[in-house]
């Protein structure tokens, strides 16, 4: 029979590896994803299967809104539909409220007129079926069909929230969080708890009895703790290193918009300081020719 050491290797191993998903890799499917119903079908049942990753995937289908061309935003309103509507009719309300937010957050991206009926249809049919409720349906639709209550441009609304010294924060939180998770990996590993099959039957005759069997609870007790601390630092770890991935796409918009007005302001002094020698030399030109006159 294996040791506890070993199940609890194994345990933290698959855990491990739940906690783990390449939301990359779902991005780049959102993205690729064709408007036919096989596709959209294929990518939401997809979603649902991994419903326990809803956070990353949440989060990759708001950075694939963000990043696609207006059509696409459609095709991809349509997955989160058929996400949301099955994750209703399965009892997900979890993953239905989860949504919400994003939903809410990428509703200025969608105020397109090539595509705002179609969104409003999608809003509409949420709320016919009891997805979300009236007033929530009544501020996305007013959010989309309001286009001149909402001036900010895609980036500002990219960037409403974008601050440089949460990046940097995050970062060092992130850094700080590693070395934690580490600390409580090694702590684990040096647990020597082992169990052979006759003393888990010894511990079953004696489990009133004190001494002995008592200290081992008390051995399995500490080594369980040690594992669930260090799969709450590892969740937590994983929380921060997603916040920080979309702080660096935050960041890599902002500061190529930065690059764009620096550019622009260099390119705009350029062009005055060009008129202004054009000026000097007509002004030249000209009082050569009152001389000459």
């Amino acid at each position: 029979m294996p040791s506890c050491k070993k199940l609890l290797k194994l345990y933290i191993m698959s855990k491990s590896k739940e906690n783990k998903m390449d939301s990359r890799s779902l991005e780049k499917r959102l993205s690729a994803v064709r408007e036919t119903s096989e596709d959209i079908q294929s990518l939401s049942r997809w979603c649902l299967q991994h419903k326990n990753h809803h956070h990353s995937i949440i989060q990759a289908w708001s950075r694939a809104v963000r990043k696609a061309k207006v059509h696409h935003r459609l095709t991809l309103f349509y997955v989160c539909n058929d996400i949301v509507q099955n994750s209703r009719r399965k009892k997900l309300l979890d993953l239905v409220q989860h949504f919400a937010t994003a939903i809410k957050e990428a509703a200025p991206l969608v105020r397109d007129e090539k595509i705002r009926p179609k969104i409003i249809r999608i809003f509409n049919i949420w709320e016919e079926r009891g997805i979300y409720d009236a007033k929530f349906i009544s501020d996305l639709v007013e959010i989309v069909e309001n286009v001149g209550t909402v001036n900010a441009s895609e980036n500002e609304i990219v960037l409403s929230s974008f601050q440089p010294v949460q990046l940097v924060e995050g970062i060092r939180g992130v850094v700080a969080l590693e070395k934690t998770t580490e600390s409580l990996l090694t702590d684990l590993k040096n647990q020597d708890f082992t169990l052979t099959d006759d003393e888990i039957n010894q511990l079953r005759q004696t489990v009133k009895e004190r001494g002995t069997s008592r200290e081992r609870m008390e051995e399995f007790e500490e080594a369980v703790i040690a594992l669930e601390c260090y799969m709450a630092s590892v969740q937590k770890e994983v929380e921060e290193r997603t916040q920080v991935v979309t702080l660096l796409e935050q960041a890599e918009i902002f500061y190529e918009t930065q690059r764009g007005i620096q550019k622009l302001w260099e390119s705009s002094e350029d062009i005055e300081n060009k008129a202004d020698g054009e000026n000097e030399v007509s002004s030249r030109t000209e009082s050569s020719s009152l001389s000459n006159s």
